[in-house]
């Protein structure tokens, strides 16, 4: 696996899609790749350290034209740290943090600070991953996955309304025209299209995982 870039120099045009330098890739996996503006980015890389299977999240520079691999992000002591998303307003960094058994929390890196998400509502006993910060009318809302036993199938989408203070409401399930019996995941809200992205091997995918559309927002969806 390794990252793409996708450049779209006008709607009417087609959209282009170069593979990024080997500078990003290598033969280990990477994934998410968070633009932050034209030249800072950051992606995740899976691969064996010291005979363990771990996650890392890095920064690349864009320079003249091409990303360049910078550094790893120091999120502190956790084993793995993966799907990162950046809060727009205040530069917050939400990520997943797992320790060696693989079981996942929230986490947010504030100001230099590394924690995770003090909410007993969204960091359960269960596995809680994936966050997506994004803003819908005004109202700030952090989308994640869990596999707490409350939803429609195995790992569900979630969302928490934050409000202008940062305190996280109690979890809410995105309903049943985004989940089903099966795993959806990775979520992405855009905000310009008020479209949900995110993926699902629910019986309906052509195989595998593949990625799904909604339309509307919070728990108020139109596939």
């Amino acid at each position: 696996l390794c990252l793409l870039y996708v450049t779209s120099p006008t709607i009417a045009q087609y959209t282009n899609f170069n593979q990024l330098s080997k500078s990003i890739n290598s033969e280990k996996s990477q994934t998410n790749f968070v633009q932050i503006n034209d030249t800072l980015a950051y992606f995740t890389e899976f691969g064996l350290i010291d005979q363990n299977y771990q996650a890392q999240v890095f920064s690349a520079l864009k320079v003249n034209g091409f990303w360049k691999r910078e550094k790893k992000i120091d999120f502190g002591d956790f084993f793995s740290t993966t799907n990162i998303s950046i809060d727009e307003k205040n530069n917050d960094i939400y990520f997943t943090a797992c320790d060696e058994s693989s079981v996942c929390k929230i986490a947010i890196k504030r100001n230099n600070t590394v924690n995770i998400l003090e909410n007993k509502f969204i960091n359960t006993k269960n596995n809680n991953t994936q966050p997506h910060v994004c803003v819908y009318s005004n109202k700030k809302i952090l989308y994640f996955v869990s596999d707490r036993p409350e939803g429609y199938g195995k790992n569900d989408i979630w969302f928490s309304m934050i409000d202008a203070v940062g305190n996280f409401g109690k979890p809410i399930n995105a309903g049943p025209k985004i989940n089903s019996k099966h795993n959806e995941v990775t979520p992405f809200y855009n905000k310009h299209e008020g479209v949900l992205y995110f993926s699902s091997d629910r019986n309906t995918s052509i195989g595998g995982f593949d990625i799904f559309r909604a339309t509307g927002h919070t728990n108020l969806w139109r596939a």
